[in-house]
């Protein structure tokens, strides 16, 4: 899913990080039971696949006086066996600065860039579909360790896709956010905030003269805190009011929240639990706006000086908003996805690593043409050098 987020800098007096350039060629190789994303109803014969991405991964990280840079991503090709109209390049890349302004405030800028296939899970019907994703945002503020401070975000999201039949689906995403908090030691850190997200499809306004925008406005607070080294927890309640511009499309009131507690009874082990409901748009949906709701469970164990097990559980509920009978002939109402995940990985060398993981995951809807379950697993091997 492609969902645009707001992250506050690090402050500068963190203690920096050396510099670094690791570049790792890897391999996967992924076994997935229904590739498609479709159930018997739909398809009636073998759905599932194996995939082979053959890749590299690369990171820098580089301190330049005050100033940090660190720049991650990974880039490959997806070769199927059985459906080799999914065989695509895959590229991920994150490049985020910290930059101090006048020994007190901070400029936070960071660039997202994906390629790759559509997930099938979100386009609802198996459609080969290169899509671009271009996510840049900047946040300046003035983090203090004790008393008030302001911060503002700005934020732009372009989702492109290459097929023709989806480029109706291209979504723009833009964003404005200002808080103003305050730090205390002994209390934590809280947030009043406002923010204002516009959703808009390009493409569909280009081809049909349909304005399928949508505004959205959140009101709220968040609170921090870090418990020693073991608890740290992050609590927010917001007001949303969603309007789109289709006039047949209800509007949205309600409350929104974020829920995130990490606990760890000790160095190796940690626990966290999380929940969230806002309001979204995606490309790819035929939908003005999503209302969602995630709940998130996860443990990961350092086992050995080499090995670690991650062990992780969601759910999520989507109801969609203002559903386009022009771009999803059937419309998806609401659904349910589940997932059941676990992961090991292992360091043989101090430059091999290896990792297996496997997931099942069930998705129910209202409309039974988009319900489907899927299990997946996952061996990995990178060399870094």
């Amino acid at each position: 899913m492609l969902l645009l987020s707001c992250a506050w800098p690090a402050a500068a007096q963190e203690q920096a990080e050396p510099d670094r350039l690791s570049v790792t060629p890897a391999l996967r190789l992924q076994y997935d039971s229904n590739m498609l994303r479709l159930n018997e109803q739909r398809l009636s014969g073998r759905r599932d696949d194996t995939r082979i991405t053959p890749g590299i991964s690369f990171q820098l990280r580089r301190q330049i006086g005050l100033h940090s840079l660190a720049i991650s991503g990974d880039a490959g090709y997806d070769f199927h066996r059985r459906f080799k109209f999914l065989d695509r390049a895959r590229v991920n890349g994150v490049a985020n600065a910290n930059i101090l302004l006048g020994g007190r405030c901070t400029a936070a800028p960071r660039a997202r860039l994906e390629i790759a296939q559509t997930e099938l899970s979100e386009l609802g019907v198996p459609v080969g579909n290169m899509q671009t994703t271009q996510d840049y945002q900047l946040t300046l503020a003035c983090p203090r360790p004790s008393g008030f401070y302001p911060s503002v975000t700005g934020g732009l999201l372009r989702a492109s896709n290459s097929a023709d039949s989806r480029r109706r689906y291209d979504l723009r995403t833009e964003t404005i956010r200002g808080a103003l908090g305050y730090a205390k030691p002994s209390l934590g850190d809280i947030q009043l905030s406002a923010s204002y997200q516009r959703f808009a499809r390009p493409g569909l306004l280009e081809t049909t003269g349909i304005d399928d925008g949508t505004d959205v406005y959140q009101y709220g607070v968040v609170f921090n805190r870090a418990v020693a080294p073991r608890v740290k927890s992050r609590i927010g309640l917001s007001y949303l009011s969603v309007k789109p511009h289709r006039k047949e499309v209800e509007d949205f009131s309600g409350l929104g929240w974020e829920g995130e507690i990490a606990v760890s009874p000790t160095p190796r082990f940690t626990t966290t639990v999380g929940v969230e409901r806002s309001a979204r748009s995606q490309s790819n949906f035929g939908a003005s706006y999503i209302v969602q709701t995630d709940y998130r469970l996860s443990t990961k164990m350092q086992l050995s000086a080499r090995s670690a097990l991650t062990l992780a559980a969601s759910r999520s509920g989507r109801r969609f908003r203002g559903e386009n009978n022009m771009l999803l002939p059937i419309p998806r109402l609401k659904d349910r996805t589940t997932t059941f995940s676990a992961g090991y990985q292992f360091t043989l060398r101090d430059a091999l690593r290896i990792g297996l993981n496997a997931s099942h995951e069930k998705r129910s809807a209202d409309n039974d043409f988009y319900a489907y379950s899927a299990t997946t697993v996952t061996l990995s091997a990178g060399t870094r050098f």
